[in-house]
């Protein structure tokens, strides 16, 4: 679940960065720093619980301009303590509104991943990403992020 969740919080980053274009004012809505504020399960009868635990909630990421990423991901195996772990990588913003992620931990293991259609809330101050965790095939979750 660690891993799963790190991966979609990494592609739900990617997913709200832009290509260059043509107005060099633009600035991607993704660049920043966000924090993991929620994770919500949308049960097959429409139902949002929120899911997830205070150690999960100190996560957060940092989408920079030029396409470098840092993330700072924190997990708790049943019982366990509260471990961070921290990624670094770099984003990129498809033509079709998604963002391309690739990351890796300090320690070793990569992932690559791939974000579609993050919605920005509150002038651009929440992105909600929607993902499918490995180990859950019927219900869609949602990662929330607040900039800081």
């Amino acid at each position: 679940m660690k891993k799963i969740l790190l991966f979609f919080v990494v592609a739900t980053m990617a997913l709200v960065s832009c290509s260059d274009d043509d107005d060099n004012n633009y600035v991607d809505p993704i660049i920043g720093n966000w924090k993991l504020e929620k994770i919500i399960q949308v049960t097959p009868d429409g139902t949002e619980v929120e899911v997830g635990d205070d150690c999960v909630i100190q996560s957060t990421i940092n989408f920079q301009a030029n396409g470098d990423l840092s993330s700072n991901w924190y997990d708790q195996e049943e019982g366990g303590p509260c471990e961070e772990t921290m990624y670094t990588g770099d984003w990129s913003k498809r033509n079709d509104g998604g963002y391309n992620i690739a990351a890796q931990s300090t320690p070793g293991g990569a992932f690559e991943l791939d974000i579609i259609y993050p919605e920005f809330r509150d002038n651009y101050a929440k992105m909600r990403v929607p993902f499918t965790p490995e180990e859950v095939s019927v219900n869609q979750h949602y990662l929330v992020f607040v900039r800081q």
